[in-house]
């Protein structure tokens, strides 16, 4: 008999549903019932409730499902049985197939068991959910279609030397699995030299030394802090301070920042994890919000990886956290899905992808667990719900690798293979979690996995505003952005320039006062200029209509070096017959920029000469820039 086509119709069903967007949710799953227990250890033993009771013989391997079986020794080591093939003539009864396997000695708490069939499709072994009886020497199932079964148990390497000991003592066949091993005796184990490893990181790197307004921020360097941090400063905006905080463990961890960052990156998923989570929602809004929850809406960094922030001084206004940064201990489901998606990575998932699939596939079964902040019960209940909603389940993951640029028939044929090897590492949850030992995790003192500041109080004092005071401000990275890489400048009495060795980099020849006001709402007044910016040294400025372009910026001054509020004003784009065109900010006596309140009003043209010298006229005029949500939005006067 060969394995049935479950993966097949999988994987149909995921890229139809995939391709049209639309997403089911039945989630069911099963309770199977104790069985009598053989006095002896027993191969997989097949019943149901009727009179034809299923035939039982050893499978037939072929070559993919020996390699899926070799295949788990990258995330654990494992004792497995021997796979057998279940046929029965008929129907199966609505009360399904229950499988019973009977071990020679009782398992050790810190191992896991499973059944799980042969994917052929996938090329996987699936888990389905399986109970150890109390005694912990009997593993059942009840299943509902039949194919190659195999029991696996899982744990580290003193729980499969135990387990490997007891079998050999009460004279089972034992031996080790290799991909040629002979599978032809029914009761004996074969076990696999495998690990289930945690991870172990170097310190990040920052640029020394942190900026002038950090009087001190105490960074511990214990190569097994759960968390390892650094500290500095940003090259390209010198006054923001620069924290890296890079999980020292096998799992990840949420990410609480207690000011508002003008960046930030994360490793763990190139900076994606917030627009899936919003993308998801479109699909699945009760899904959507449940992964939200579940990745702290973005703020997670995964094993291993880590995540950055350029903090402002302005942000610190007001500061009385206790913690400038902490990483608490990540909930049950934060654990489970953290340590699969760095478990598959094994297996050849990439750290995107492996945490996209763990989340969706948590996130759907968050009804099943939310009460729950137990790792392994979070996990158990997560495959019960698998394995009556893997479809629906790898559909929307399908949906979600198409939205990354998969095509269609990769998108479903991943999304299928990666719940069949998801169910794997559920089923074996009980013991990774015993193996990371999750629960000591958990107890840390929170100082281990946090960053405490104290502030230079004298950085912080507002900086006066006035035409004399502003020529001499120190106009911060990007203000100039008609050119590439914009960095901070330093004004003396109204000027000044920032290039590197090679001309890289961007100057400022003339600076004028336009007024303050308080524009961001902080209750301290900003100051607004116009700068006129180049990308030439003044030494060889200047040719050429646009090779001094005039920029509006906004600037917080209430807390030591200025920062931009909002983006740099360079003159957006002008409709006209010819296309749109780009623009410039006059600075003739009666086009002047001026403050209307909280507004900024400009003079705009077209930089250069349109053919129709009166539709010139026509498009250049005011504007009006308004501050909203950050950002400057412009509308016609």
């Amino acid at each position: 008999m060969h394995p049935t086509r479950t993966g097949s119709r999988l994987i149909r069903a995921v890229a139809a549903l995939a391709a049209v967007l639309i997403l089911g949710s039945s989630l069911a799953s099963c309770a199977p019932e104790e069985q009598a227990k053989p006095e002896r250890p027993t191969a997989i033993v097949a019943s149901v409730e009727a009179d034809t009771q299923p035939t039982v013989e050893v499978a037939p391997l072929d070559a993919p499902s020996r390699q899926g079986i070799t295949d788990l020794g990258a995330i654990t080591g494992f004792v497995a049985g021997t796979p057998m093939s279940v046929e029965l003539a008929g129907e199966i009864p609505n009360t399904g197939v229950t499988l019973t396997r009977t071990y020679a000695t009782p398992l050790p708490e810190a191992a896991a068991a499973t059944f799980a069939f042969w994917n052929a499709e996938v090329e996987s072994w699936q888990a389905v959910p399986s109970t150890l009886s109390d005694d912990r020497r009997t593993l059942t199932a009840v299943v509902h279609h039949l194919s190659w079964w195999n029991d696996f148990i899982a744990g580290g390497k003193e729980v499969i030397d135990e387990i490997v000991e007891g079998a050999k003592n009460a004279g089972q066949a034992v031996g080790e699995w290799v991909n040629d091993s002979a599978t032809d005796f029914a009761e004996g184990l074969r076990w696999g030299v495998g690990n289930i490893f945690s991870t172990r990181v170097e310190l990040p790197e920052c640029d020394f030394p942190t900026p002038n307004w950090v009087q001190e921020i105490s960074v511990r360097t214990d190569v097994d802090d759960p968390v390892r941090f650094c500290v500095g400063y940003d090259k390209a905006q010198p006054q923001l301070l620069v924290v890296n905080a890079r999980s020292n463990r096998g799992y990840g961890f949420p990410v609480e920042l207690a000011v508002k960052p003008t960046w930030q990156y994360n490793s763990s998923s190139e900076n994606t994890l917030g627009a899936d989570i919003e993308m998801l929602g479109h699909i699945d809004e009760v899904v959507g919000k449940a992964m939200g929850q579940l990745l702290n809406n973005g703020r997670f960094v995964a094993a291993g990886q880590e995540i950055s922030y350029g903090i402002p001084a302005s942000a610190m206004k007001g500061y009385d956290a206790e913690y400038l940064i902490e990483l608490p201990a990540p909930t049950g489901a934060q654990f489970v899905v953290s340590t699969i998606s760095q478990l598959v990575l094994a297996w050849g998932v990439d750290n995107v992808s492996g945490m996209l699939g763990a989340s969706i596939a948590v996130a759907s079964c968050w009804s099943d667990f939310a009460s729950s902040d137990n790792a392994s019960k979070v996990a158990i209940s997560v495959l019960k719900c698998l394995s009556g909603a893997d479809t629906e389940i790898a559909q929307m993951y399908a949906t979600m690798l198409l939205k990354h640029g998969l095509a269609e028939k990769a998108a479903a044929a991943q999304a299928a293979k990666f719940v069949a090897r998801f169910s794997l590492v559920l089923a074996f949850m009980p013991a990774i979690v015993s193996s990371f030992d999750y629960a000591a995790e958990v107890n840390f003192p929170r100082n281990v996995r946090a960053l405490t500041i104290s502030l230079n109080k004298n950085a912080f004092e507002s900086k006066p505003i006035s035409p004399e005071a502003v020529a001499n401000y120190l106009i911060p990275a990007g203000a100039c952005p008609q050119w590439e890489g914009s960095k901070p400048i330093q004004l003396k009495n109204g000027q000044g320039e920032n290039f590197d060795a090679d001309e890289r980099g961007t100057g400022i020849v003339e600076t004028k006062f336009i007024g303050k006001a308080d524009l961001n709402g902080d209750g301290s007044e900003d100051a607004v200029l116009a700068i006129d910016c180049t990308g030439t040294p003044v030494a060889h400025c200047c040719a050429g209509r646009a090779s001094v372009l005039t920029t509006i910026v906004a600037l917080d001054v209430s807390s030591g070096d200025p920062t931009l509020i909002g983006q740099p004003l360079d003159g957006e784009e002008l409709d006209s017959s010819e296309g749109e065109v780009s623009a410039y900010i006059s600075l003739r006596e009666d086009e002047m920029p001026w403050l209307d309140g909280t507004n900024i009003l400009v003079y705009e043209g077209p930089i250069y000469d349109l053919k129709n010298v009166d539709e010139m006229k026509r498009i250049s005029g005011w504007f009006r820039y308004s501050l909203e949500d950050g950002m400057w939005v412009r509308s016609a006067v």
